[in-house]
């Protein structure tokens, strides 16, 4: 739905507003049609325990019914959404009244993240600011289509910039969001820049690695209680491999053959990692 509104000064802004389709409306509906289905069979089929549903079902639906009536408004009304308009993107999360505001003034170029797995938990896509270290988490109840198109009418670019993603996972590494930047860095890696001035280690390198080690403490607990759950393990190693990649890839970029010496032993490291952390304990 768009609309208009005034501020102070007598500049109009325009903006586009996306709610969340939240699954609760369509539940309410399968409830009623699978109640009201119950009431039509019930004497159809004729089935001795079923001879009770006739009344019980039609009765059934019609209090979904009635309570769809009085919810539906409701869960429109109060549902997560997505504001944007050419100076800002909001996202207000009617559960538990945050809000996340991605502002114009430091920057306009956006990307949007696919999702991953977080050490088995389901991470959603998130649409950042490029270069920021923000972003918004976009669950897929969001009609992300409506979502682009409002950006772009508003003047948003979408696209890549490597020095941009660079400090974007400088950013991300400095606030401890491992696993986000760790998706970056497997999405668009490799990042062949030292993680530190002077360093030897490559900024794709040192993400995963330290993303990796974060997964092997998962592991290390799993085993201290006796769960035998190898899938940390198992995600660990290919994080562990993907730092060794990375920091292959930085160390052909070396200057001096020593450079290039010490580079490859950091990505040998890494790949002994890899290794062990692929190995049952």
């Amino acid at each position: 739905m768009a609309s208009t509104t005034k501020h102070d000064n007598p500049r109009t802004y325009s903006f586009t507003r996306i709610y969340l389709r939240r699954p609760t409306t369509e539940i309410i509906q399968y409830a009623w049609l699978l109640g009201l289905s119950a009431a039509i069979l019930a004497p159809l089929l004729r089935l001795p325990w079923m001879d009770r549903l006739s009344f019980g079902g039609i009765f059934i639906a019609f209090t979904i019914f009635m309570i769809t009536i009085q919810l539906v408004p409701q869960v429109l009304k109060n549902r997560d959404h997505l504001t944007v308009n050419p100076d800002a993107i909001t996202f207000e999360d009617w559960g538990d009244r945050s809000r996340v505001t991605l502002s114009r003034q430091d920057g306009d170029l956006l990307l949007v993240i696919p999702g991953y797995s977080d050490r088995g938990q389901r991470m959603n896509s998130r649409l950042i600011q490029l270069g920021t270290g923000h972003g918004i988490g976009v669950s897929w109840f969001f009609p992300q289509r409506a979502i682009r198109r409002a950006c772009e009418q508003s003047g948003w670019r979408f696209g890549y910039d490597p020095d941009l993603a660079q400090l974007h996972l400088r950013h991300w590494r400095a606030k401890g969001q491992l696993a986000p930047a760790a998706n970056l860095v497997r999405l668009y890696g490799p990042f062949t820049v030292p993680a530190d001035p002077g360093g030897h280690l490559s900024l794709g390198a040192v993400i995963s690695a330290e993303y990796g080690d974060k997964i092997m403490e998962v592991a290390r607990k799993a085993v201290q209680s006796h769960r035998s759950d190898s899938r940390p393990r198992r995600e660990a190693a290919r994080v562990y491999g993907r730092a060794a990649t990375e920091q292959r890839a930085f160390a052909d970029l070396a200057d001096s053959a020593d450079e290039r010496a010490t580079r490859t032993a950091e990505a040998d490291r890494l790949a002994a990692k890899a290794a062990k952390a692929a190995r049952r304990w």
